[in-house]
């Protein structure tokens, strides 16, 4: 019993690995915000093949890829004259790091938030998010 038990969690994992080729982390600056003040967050993208792997994200838009799940944790869109797929080559275990000015808005409850982002390359089937970062937002 304990080795069937045993192979169907292998199974289970090795499920796991294949549907997640690649990871996404995001890092702010600090944990606690201000309404309206800008706080750099690094979002990095991981590689967790054996392979090389190559992402397409746009030139100048590439926060089009990022998605949010707290609309009081947020970021202004910049203008854009000249975009294009860009791809972006990643060896088995690399990382590829943006950073994007993000702001509590003026209207965010104060207290406890969760910072959890989602990054979806052009041309991938679906996003995957992010860790969860606790942020603390001051009035």
């Amino acid at each position: 019993m304990k080795l069937v038990v045993s192979m169907a969690m292998v199974t289970a994992l090795a499920g796991v690995v294949d549907a997640a080729p690649w990871t996404f982390e995001v890092s702010p600056a600090t944990p606690t915000w201000q309404r309206g003040e800008k706080v750099k967050v690094t979002l990095t993208y991981r590689n967790t093949t054996k392979t090389s792997k190559t992402i397409q994200v746009m030139s100048c838009s590439w926060e089009d890829h990022v998605g949010k799940t707290d609309p009081e944790l947020t970021w202004e869109p910049w203008g854009c004259d000249k975009n294009a797929a860009m791809p972006v080559k990643l060896a088995p275990g690399a990382t590829k790091s943006w950073t994007l000015d993000m702001f509590a808005t003026k209207t965010a409850k104060p207290g406890a938030h969760a910072l959890k982002l989602t990054f979806q390359p052009k041309g991938e089937p679906a996003p995957v998010a992010s860790n969860e970062v606790a942020i603390e937002v001051k009035p």
